[in-house]
């Protein structure tokens, strides 16, 4: 691993998270430090339907001034891996995701920040719990005025990405909320292939391994 140091951004104060697996996939981590990490793309594309979301890293976004309105559509993720767990270990989530077993991550932060070190090309990341919210994402532009004769679309294109702030990575529909999903988001230079496997067994002193817990 090369000495380096990655910005990671916490976008709320970090709780304790449920990483639910097969319990191969558990051991796998705490005897080698093996986990995959997925891109926004596969993630969207997910054959489990309790997984899946096709709007992954899609927003509508209506920015609200004092002047202008703005409307966009846009996509963000391309360039980013990905890794969900859960802030609720109820027997119910066990269940929703089909297995009985989990790493607790008891340091969201550190063990975030020992993943960010093992990606290669990583930029920086983000970690938080993900926002629940149906329709537009609505957001300020301020006494913004759109003026073709001083803004070029390039500028614009910058500004819609922009408009979705944390939602951009952190936005679910209203049906999963009761997965009370925490994610971490790694920001990459190029875009990353669907899955990376890597191992960081710097990761493990941040976890501890569960089960389900019995009703």
């Amino acid at each position: 691993m090369s000495d380096r140091g990655i910005i990671f951004h916490q976008i709320a104060p970090a709780k304790p998270a449920y990483r639910v697996m097969a319990p191969d996939y558990v051991d796998a981590f705490f005897s080698r430090g093996c986990l995959r990490l997925s891109s926004f793309a596969a993630f969207s594309n997910h054959n489990d339907d309790e997984r899946k979301d096709a709007a992954e890293g899609l927003n509508a976004t209506c920015g609200i001034g004092a002047k202008q309105t703005m409307y966009a559509v846009t996509r963000h993720g391309d360039r980013a891996l990905v890794l969900c767990a859960s802030q609720s270990g109820t027997a119910a989530i066990f269940d929703a995701f089909g297995h009985r077993a989990a790493i607790l991550i008891n340091d969201p932060v550190g063990f975030g920040a020992a993943i960010a070190l093992r990606i290669p090309g990583c930029l920086y990341g983000i970690q938080g719990p993900c926002v629940y919210k149906d329709g537009l994402v609505e957001s300020s532009i301020g006494d913004f005025e759109f003026n073709p004769r001083i803004h070029d679309m390039q500028a614009i294109a910058s500004m819609a990405l922009a408009l979705p702030g944390r939602h951009a990575y952190f936005r679910k529909k209203t049906r999963y909320a009761h997965q009370r999903e925490y994610r971490w988001v790694w920001l990459t230079a190029d875009q990353p292939p669907q899955f990376l496997d890597i191992v960081v067994p710097e990761a493990i002193r941040f976890c501890r391994k569960v089960k389900r817990p019995r009703v």
